[in-house]
């Protein structure tokens, strides 16, 4: 168990950085990125991860395609293997997003767009 949230955050970091060039390589965009929030620091199931991919339209091929369920896996195997305790991650924890829906509706903050 980890005793300090910094632990926390930074199984979240390293599982991360290890599954973006799987990410990539799925959705089909070298300019994907993934981030994440909440209050891990309070509890592990607080933690949401989510993808970026530049459009609507591609987020709607990852979905279809299927290969955001890839991405959550890898995810979740990742947090895993750093020790995260992925039983906690329950209902909504992953989701896909587009930079121009954030920036056609919350003018690029995305702070605002998950408010």
């Amino acid at each position: 168990m980890f005793s300090r949230k910094n632990d926390l955050q930074a199984v979240v970091k390293a599982a991360l950085h290890a599954v973006l060039p799987e990410v990539r390589r799925l959705a089909d965009c070298s300019t994907a990125w993934l981030s994440h929030f909440g209050a891990v620091d309070i509890g592990a199931q607080y933690l949401f991860i989510f993808l970026v991919l530049p459009t609507r339209d591609q987020v709607a091929a990852c979905e279809a395609s299927g290969a955001w369920n890839v991405i959550a896996e890898a995810l979740r195997a990742a947090l895993l293997r750093g020790g995260y305790p992925v039983e906690n991650l329950t209902g909504q924890w992953f989701g896909v997003y587009s930079q121009q829906a954030c920036d056609e509706e919350y003018n690029g903050n995305w702070y605002y767009f998950f408010k």
